[in-house]
């Protein structure tokens, strides 16, 4: 309601737009996240966010196409930037262009090395692509770094347990 009173008060703030966009997108309203999503880029067609936020909603709504223009986008203007590198990486690794995630996803480890989630993005697809000894330590430091990592835990028992009937099947 603060948001809706905000923007009847300064309709065109994308930052209340953007907020707004946020609120629906958790609320999995779609096509509501990415109205606002698009009127807050109109507002501020260089803000990296906003570009990162309407390209997640449109891949959650599965238009995967129209967020990687999103993605893209927020490339041209911070090629750098971590999160836009994760972005790139996560989606191209949902639209099976696996070489090319990795390279995003490594990337963003490299810009940040203490984020759990690239790490542990970085293990799904070294697992995809059959480096399981990387992917293994992908998601050993992805547990260091967060110990409460779920995720990263079930993956990395998976692939332990695999191993192990591995070399039992050897013997």
């Amino acid at each position: 309601a603060c948001v809706e009173e905000g923007l009847r008060l300064a309709p065109r703030d994308a930052g209340l737009l953007s907020l707004l966009g946020r609120f629906c997108f958790e609320a999995g309203e779609w096509d509501q996240a990415i109205a606002s999503e698009e009127l807050a880029v109109k507002e501020e067609p260089e803000n990296v966010c906003y570009l990162i936020n309407l390209g997640r909603s449109w891949q959650e709504k599965g238009e995967k196409s129209r967020a990687l223009d999103c993605f893209r986008r927020a490339e041209r203007l911070a090629p750098d930037l971590a999160l836009v590198q994760a972005s790139l990486g996560e989606l191209l690794y949902e639209m099976g262009e696996g070489e090319e995630a990795l390279r995003y996803e490594g990337k963003a480890v490299a810009t940040e090395p203490g984020n759990a989630l690239y790490r542990y993005n970085l293990g799904v697809s070294l697992e995809t692509h059959g480096t399981r000894e990387a992917a293994c330590g992908a998601f050993r430091e992805a547990l260091r770094l967060s110990p409460g990592f779920e995720a990263a835990r079930s993956r990395l028992a998976r692939l332990e347990q695999d191993e192990q009937r591995w070399f039992r099947k050897m013997e």
